[in-house]
């Protein structure tokens, strides 16, 4: 796997195994079914774990795998986080994007919490992904990540009273301290040399966060209109902003994007229609003080700020307040701080791999413990499923054979509807593998989506097992020599 990305923008999708391999339980029996579990759900992603493993004997393995107090999350993606960083020790600079997601399960499961919305139940993920820094943002792999289960219990009060700002900073194992703990975390143990780029999304604007970033590189949203010093008078960073001169405009391409079902987060991030935004770049320098206190310490960032000059009637414009460690002297380094924060969709694009492609939330285990280990244990092929699909994008007319084996273009020069031709492209055997699927292409047809590519690969990967085994049947058998 990692000999495949050091030297090739691509990769197979079949090595899974390699991934996964190493890990130390202390058991080498538990490393090794490890490596054959992630095996089989690689081959059927999406497919439950009663369908990938088929033998009621494994599954009951499997299943006893996966509740071992010896198995957990840390111990099981070591080898794939430990690849990772050697996977950006091949490139100059990579970005390590941090982000939160909320993982549903139905039914009564042991161990699960409330989320962010009604009555759902489950917990959260915590991820850095990284990412190549290249105009490829191809995704390298998890290099440390965090799961929760959120109390029943209701927050904390004072005197019948919500904790504020200033009492609420100094509980004990809040959840923002994830963001600063989590960087603290991947800075730790990235060896010596590596350069990284913490980018995050609003959730990330906390001093907290802004202190464990600021000797690193980062490019962080703003999310509130904090009291800042600009030019050494105290205003708000809106304001300051408003203030300074517009240095460059520039087009950005804006993907559509569907509303959020989470109150907080439908107002956040309304749904919008894929459209070319032109926008007016500023970039400045501030200071921001420590809150709560009035002789604090001030940290000294970058600003850049990007709001879109003419939205379409009815639209929310794009408006982007980013922090950065990054110069913004010059309009091009202003244009790279965005082009930066826009690899944050990566991550995304990770989470739909992972709850689409892997469908992880039909995952149907009883317990916190169990669930949480089956989800870590698809991180991997979650990681894998994005990088075909986002090869195909990239490197569309790149050979077929680096990310597919021999025996798979076989298969789908034999099942697929359309035929494939002699030097198949990434793009070509991505829409055979489509198909299989039930992928149609018209005039119209979007790309394939995630449900549909998991489908796809996980009927190639049937095929290919009984096109294994029909070859080994029809081999002669071999002839043991006479013994004199």
């Amino acid at each position: 796997m990692s000999e495949a990305i050091c030297g090739d923008p691509t990769v197979a999708y079949r090595c899974i195994e390699a991934e996964l391999r190493g890990a130390d339980f202390g058991d080498a029996r538990l490393a090794s079914r490890l490596v054959r579990v992630g095996g089989m759900l690689a081959r059927s992603p999406g497919c439950g774990l009663p369908d990938c493993i088929g033998d009621d004997s494994q599954l009951e393995c499997t299943y006893r795998f996966l509740s071992n107090s010896r198995v957990t999350p840390d111990r099981m993606l070591e080898p794939h986080e430990r690849q990772t960083y050697q996977r950006i020790a091949t490139r100059s600079e990579a970005l390590a994007v941090h982000d939160t997601t909320e993982l549903e399960f139905g039914g009564e499961r042991e161990g699960l919490g409330p989320l962010s919305r009604g009555t759902r139940r489950g917990f959260f993920m915590h991820v850095t992904l990284a990412v190549a820094a290249d105009a490829s943002r191809q995704a390298l792999g998890v290099v440390t990540h965090r799961f929760w289960v959120r109390s029943d219990k209701p927050r904390r009060k004072l005197k019948d009273r919500r904790l504020n700002g200033q009492a609420s900073s100094r509980r004990p194992n809040r959840e923002s301290s994830r963001w600063a703990e989590q960087v603290e975390q991947v800075e730790a143990r990235k060896p010596p040399g590596l350069s990284l780029i913490h980018v995050g999304d609003r959730e990330t604007d906390a001093f907290e966060m802004l202190e464990a970033v600021h000797s690193l590189r980062f490019v962080l949203r703003a999310n509130h209109d904090r009291r800042v010093f600009d030019e050494g008078e105290s205003t708000h960073l809106r304001e300051a902003c408003e203030r300074a001169d517009v240095s460059t405009t520039f087009e950005v391409d804006l993907s559509p994007r569907k509303a959020r079902k989470q109150p907080g987060a439908a107002k956040s991030f309304p749904a919008r229609q894929a459209r070319v935004a032109l926008v007016a770049v500023r970039g400045l320098s501030v200071s921001i003080r420590e809150p709560y206190k009035r002789n604090g310490q001030q940290l000294q960032v970058n600003v850049v700020h990007a709001r879109e000059t003419d939205p379409p009637d009815g639209a929310e414009p794009v408006d982007w307040l980013l922090y950065t460690s990054e110069p913004i002297d010059t309009p091009t380094q202003l244009q790279r701080v965005i082009d930066i924060y826009r690899a944050r969709w990566v991550v995304e694009e990770f989470f739909k791999a992972l709850k689409t492609g892997c469908d992880v939330q039909s995952l149907q285990l009883e317990t916190y413990e169990a669930l949480r280990n089956a989800v870590a244990l698809h991180l991997p092929i979650a990681w894998q499923i994005l990088l075909l699909r986002s090869v195909a994008r990239e490197h569309p007319h790149g050979p077929a054979h680096q990310v597919l084996t021999s025996t798979q273009l076989d298969v789908l020069r034999t099942f697929s509807r359309r035929p494939l031709s002699a030097h198949p492209s990434v793009y070509e055997a991505m829409l055979a593998i489509a198909m299989l699927g039930g992928y149609l292409i018209t005039k119209a047809t979007r790309p394939p989506g995630w449900i549909t590519l998991g489908r796809g690969m996980q009927r190639l990967m049937d095929y290919e097992q009984g096109w294994t085994a029909a070859l080994s049947a029809a081999k002669p058998p071999e002839k043991v020599p006479l013994e004199h």
